[in-house]
């Protein structure tokens, strides 16, 4: 799971849809606007990545070059001089526009953040910036009492180079009393989503020569001679692309709720990611530790193919207590996780899962780099391939990443440091069979081609590659459908990419509620019904007979594959597993 101190806050506390909106909303009335927030009143730093002009209530900025960071250049807003309590909604209302476009996207990151001292956050958002002056929203329900001049915002310019404008700047505060509150939302626009974009025939022409390969099935009867006239019907059983989902509690409950969460993830979903997590709060406890096998236990007896995550999460917050005592201790310290993994991995070894994130977010967490060091990561994951090499069929070992993908692509500083670690790892002998690619998206999403760029950077490493976590937290619930059937059918065109994970699917139970599929009550939003579109659009069914040397051929997508094979009255029904561009198989009749 994503857990980048900046992220985390801004997707929990982004206040949660109120009902399906199908276009951008304006300010809803209720709200007390605070005086001061001309843009004129806002400091600016970051020479010389930015030169920015100003007019009253307007500022005009040109980012020359990016930073290595969005914030090497930023906007800065006086302090908010109203106290918040826990529950007041507080909207920054800016309108945006771009009149010099040298990059793919414009856009900027605005955090709601500590005015003074050690950072901390309260929320936040990205904004797309085009052409067409366009009100952006950022709306925070404050999570406790926050004190008169606690906070500020702060605009991170230099992610992309542009030249753009922001202007009429509004703050508006919302009671928590007001119970009807329906907060504006920014409408989701990317590259690539016009109708026509050149991408989707592309994409069309990718899917059709990596996902599918010609079948030829020869049907025989009982002494070995070609069955001619047999009539076939081939059905896919289970697509050769994982469409995964992250597992959460509901699926154990024993309710109507319960039972929908299972029926729903049966009826999308051909592979799970169980939380792994070793913290006082999952592995450590006896009786989280019960729950997460009680989780294997029913996907093992479902048929359905597993992922853990993690063996080793590298933040403090994500280790027990008893880790957290030894960090003055390195050796104690690397026993005590030498033997962690022992005993995890030998505990879920019956349940043969498919792969494993090994650890997850290195380069947002490099906590353990001082006590350990870097190497330490390179022992762990041999130390995964030695405990399960023998097992029937080894998992494969992934390593995991955020913010890699998102933000329109502005993320050039991540993957460079991403596939830095990656090298170095495996220059030192980590037997890193997977990379993953997680994709926890704001409104600012990133277009088709600009995806297909960023993950041909790291096919180069020659192992698979997963979108591992993915979700999109907006209220735009039109434009979150659009994004999601174009995203996956980007990632289902690309050869090195082998599947999808969502991180959740219910509102009541997802760590974003604003990403899920499905409302509280289940009804069902734009997203899981492009969803089910894929589904269906990427589902082999054929329906023939075998020619006079008893042979039929067809092309179908990859995965498997049940055949239905009927002479005269018999019938008889096959599995057939579908993994190459040309494949024969011989079915014999009884």
């Amino acid at each position: 799971m994503v857990v980048s101190r900046v992220t985390c806050l801004a997707s929990l506390l982004l206040v949660s849809g109120m009902g399906m909106v199908s276009a951008q909303s304006p300010l809803p009335p209720g709200g007390k606007v605070i005086p001061g927030f001309e843009l004129d009143k806002w400091s600016a730093s970051g020479e010389p990545l930015v030169q920015c002009s100003r007019q009253p209530g307007r500022i005009e900025f040109r980012v020359v070059s990016r930073g290595k960071n969005a914030y090497d250049a930023t906007l800065q807003s006086p302090p908010i001089p109203f106290a918040l309590r826990k529950g007041d909604r507080v909207v920054l209302a800016v309108e945006t526009s771009k009149s010099a476009p040298l990059d793919a996207l414009a856009g900027v990151n605005v955090y709601l953040e500590k005015a003074q001292g050690e950072w901390e956050g309260f929320g936040s958002s990205e904004w797309v910036i085009g052409a067409k002056p366009t009100d952006r929203f950022v709306t925070i329900e404050a999570p406790r009492d926050i004190p008169a001049g606690f906070v500020k915002y702060s605009v991170h310019l230099a992610g992309a180079i542009q030249t753009s404008a922001l202007a009429n700047a509004r703050v508006v505060v919302y009671p928590r009393e007001l119970t009807d509150f329906k907060p504006p939302f920014n409408v989701i626009s990317y590259p690539g989503e016009e109708a026509n974009a050149a991408w989707r025939k592309e994409a069309e022409a990718r899917i059709d020569k990596i996902r599918k390969g010609r079948l030829t099935i020869k049907v025989v009867d009982s002494a070995g001679q070609p069955v001619p006239s047999a009539k076939l019907e081939v059905k896919q059983k289970r697509l050769g692309f994982e469409i995964g989902s992250f597992i959460e509690e509901p699926l154990l409950e024993k309710s109507a709720d319960g039972d929908r969460y299972r029926a729903v993830f049966s009826e999308l979903f051909n592979k799970v990611t169980v939380p792994m997590y070793w913290a006082d709060w999952g592995w450590a406890s006896p009786e989280k530790r019960k729950q997460y096998l009680d989780y294997c236990d029913y996907f093992q007896k479902a048929g359905v193919p597993m992922k853990g995550h993690l063996i080793i999460y590298p933040g403090w917050q994500f280790l027990p207590e008893s880790a957290r005592q030894l960090k003055d201790k390195p050796a104690e310290l690397r026993r005590l996780f030498d033997a962690h993994v022992v005993e995890k991995l030998n505990e879920v070894r019956k349940y043969n899962f498919v792969s494993w994130d090994v650890t997850n977010e290195l380069r947002d967490l490099p906590d353990l780099f001082p006590i350990l060091g870097f190497d330490y990561f390179a022992d762990l994951f041999k130390q995964a391939k030695q405990l399960t090499k023998g097992d029937a069929k080894p998992p494969r070992l992934y390593i995991n990443e955020n913010s890699i993908v998102e933000s329109g692509g502005a993320t050039e500083a991540n993957q460079t440091l991403y596939e830095s670690q990656i090298r170095e790892l495996m220059s030192k002998g980590a037997p890193i069979e997977g990379i993953g690619i997680q994709g926890h998206f704001g409104e600012r999403v990133t277009g088709p081609e600009t995806l297909w760029k960023i993950i041909d950077r790291f096919a180069k490493f020659g192992v698979p590659i997963q979108i591992t976590e993915f979700d999109v937290n907006t209220l735009d619930e039109e434009g979150h459908g659009r994004y999601f059937e174009d995203f996956y059918t980007a990632m289902f065109a690309h050869p090195s990419v082998t599947g999808v994970t969502m991180w959740g699917f219910w509102e009541q139970s997802m760590w974003v509620p604003n990403g899920a599929l499905f409302k509280k009550d289940w009804r069902e939003k734009p997203a899981a019904a492009a969803l089910r579109k894929l589904i269906k659009r990427w589902q082999t069914n054929f329906s023939g007979k075998t020619n006079p040397t008893g042979e039929a051929s067809f092309r179908a997508f990859k995965g498997t594959l049940t055949v239905a094979v009927t002479v005269a009255t018999k019938k008889e029904t096959f599995e057939v597993e579908l993994s190459g561009t040309t494949q024969e198989v011989t079915l014999r009749l009884k």
